[in-house]
């Protein structure tokens, strides 16, 4: 059974002051036609569909509007999606009773029944099950533990780990009980992995390496895992079976020189898995950084040009003050960041100053929060239980408001 791994698409990011729903817009067309061209029976988007748990009506409807086509092409038997950090349960759920008409399967967030989380695909002609799929969203901490007053952080840790770990291993047992022969098991998630290569636009909501899974720490029987949390694709542990497909745009400069892809692969048994190819995803805004005098950055955009559909997303680099006044206007590029670097950092080529085009209308509540933190003297067992405190009760704001707009609405 051949397979399309996506994940981290969040629909409704900005890039600084930058929307970027045009370029995921021209991405999901070109999935849709990859979708086609490569014969995909069955697609897994392992979370974070959206950028924020109130999604914006264009990002609903750039959403709903894949779904709907893709639910058009023949061969795509099964469409399963769970959710990640960043999305609501509730709005990725709210449709689910409607969108199984149209071959979709969605996972928002654990209901402590693991059943709930395997997705049976069956052959159409036989009507006898041809591949399993654990279905696992984003696991929040209050899914996999109770805080406990005095504990200390290495414990609170192990915890996290023994208990991810043993909700993979139910589903395992659960679905060897179902399995007719010698069929693929495929399992999702939306985590973070021990040793993973991680970059600047992956917000974390665990504290420091909390929870971080190993790779061998999985059940063997999984034919593949599809991942998603981390924004660089990647194998995992060196396992060609246990990998993260990255998000299908550069999110931050720090993923300037980080191809973008999808991943197929073909399922034949529980024990093979064959044809597992990387499939580039389209540039249509580079990202680019340029560090140079204000000479030399004038004359860099005088001449720079490109033919990508969309003008370039450019971070400047300046060890001298860079005045946007000075600058010549260019339509191949658009500057969504100055920066004043040292000579150091200039000769290194690396950038050590605050973004000041980082307007704190650009920046996520859970941002801004772990920010506060990281600057505070507060002890980091009890940042952690703060963190869980405050992630639930923007969760709560959100569903509320989302509740009120419904009723505004109705």
């Amino acid at each position: 059974m051949k397979f399309l791994h996506t994940a981290d698409w969040h629909l409704g990011i900005r890039l600084m002051h930058r929307d970027r729903g045009a370029e995921m817009a021209l991405f999901l067309d070109w999935l849709f036609q990859v979708l086609n061209d490569e014969g995909i029976e069955c697609l897994l988007i392992s979370g974070d569909v959206f950028d924020s748990s109130n999604p914006s009506n264009a990002a609903m409807e750039m959403y709903y509007g894949f779904l709907a086509r893709a639910s058009q092409i023949p061969h795509l038997e099964r469409i399963i999606i769970t959710g990640g950090n960043h999305d609501s349960p509730s709005v990725l759920n709210a449709p689910a009773g409607l969108l199984k008409y149209l071959k979709v399967t969605v996972v928002g967030a654990t209901t402590g029944n693991p059943a709930d989380e395997l997705v049976v695909l069956n052959d159409k002609i036989t009507g006898k099950p041809k591949a399993i799929v654990a279905a696992v969203p984003f696991l929040r901490e209050k899914d996999l533990r109770k805080s406990i007053m005095g504990e200390s952080i290495e414990a609170r840790t192990q915890i996290l780990i023994d208990n991810t770990l043993a909700h993979y291993r139910n589903l395992v047992n659960l679905a060897q009980e179902m399995q007719a022969g010698d069929i693929p098991l495929i399992g999702m998630g939306h985590l973070y992995t021990a040793n993973a290569d991680f970059s600047d636009s992956e917000r974390n909501n665990q504290i420091g390496t909390l929870g971080h899974i190993p790779a061998s720490g999985f059940p063997a029987e999984f034919s593949y895992l599809a991942l998603g949390h981390i924004h660089k694709p990647q194998r995992v542990g060196g396992k060609e079976h246990i990998r993260y497909s990255g998000s299908p745009l550069a999110f931050s400069f720090s993923e300037v020189a980080v191809p973008k892809r999808v991943i197929v692969f073909d399922a034949i048994t529980s024990t093979q898995v064959t044809e597992v190819k990387e499939i580039p995803t389209p540039i249509f805004s580079p990202l680019i950084r340029k560090t140079g005098t204000l000479q030399e950055l004038q004359l860099w955009i005088e001449t720079y040009s490109h033919n990508y559909p969309f003008p370039a997303l450019v971070e400047l680099n300046s060890t001298s003050i860079v005045s946007r006044d000075l600058l010549p206007e260019n339509k191949d590029l658009e500057i969504v960041a100055i920066r004043r670097i040292s000579e150091q950092t200039a000769n290194n080529a690396q950038v050590i100053e605050e973004d000041i085009a980082n307007k704190l209308d650009n920046l996520t509540p859970e941002y801004v929060f772990g920010q506060v933190l990281a600057k505070s003297s507060i002890p980091m067992a009890e940042q952690a239980l703060l963190t869980d405190a405050f992630n639930e009760l923007l969760s709560r704001h959100y569903e509320g408001y989302q509740t009120e707009n419904q009723a505004t609405n109705a």
